[in-house]
């Protein structure tokens, strides 16, 4: 997994595996957010699951999955996110383009 920081709180990776989840706990993660649909590419990782398995690390997931562009509920959504969070925030798709994308709009209406 390639984690890139964009601020101090936000970072972004590609497609995140159950294998992850304890480092990103002991990295200092508090939330995670799945920016993909399910069953965009075949043996993706159903978010359901992820986020069952990251309940062990006390990681808290959420999904908003970006499939046409970026609309202003997910930037409502994607802010409260980030305004709640206790600790660093990840956002993950298939390359990291669309987490990099929303946050550039939540960051763009602050």
């Amino acid at each position: 997994m390639n984690l890139r920081k964009l601020s101090d709180n936000y970072s972004i990776a590609e497609q995140i595996r159950e294998q992850d989840l304890a480092g990103l706990a002991e990295s200092g993660y508090s939330d995670v957010v799945c920016h993909r649909p399910d069953d965009e590419d075949p043996g993706q990782p159903a978010f359901a699951q992820l986020s069952e398995a990251g309940s062990k690390y006390q990681l808290r997931f959420h999904h908003i999955p970006l499939t046409s562009g970026v609309d202003r509920g997910d930037v409502v959504r994607m802010a409260d996110v980030l305004s709640g969070a206790s600790g660093r925030v990840l956002g993950y798709c298939r390359t990291g383009m669309r987490s990099e994308l929303l946050w550039k709009h939540v960051k763009d209406s602050s």
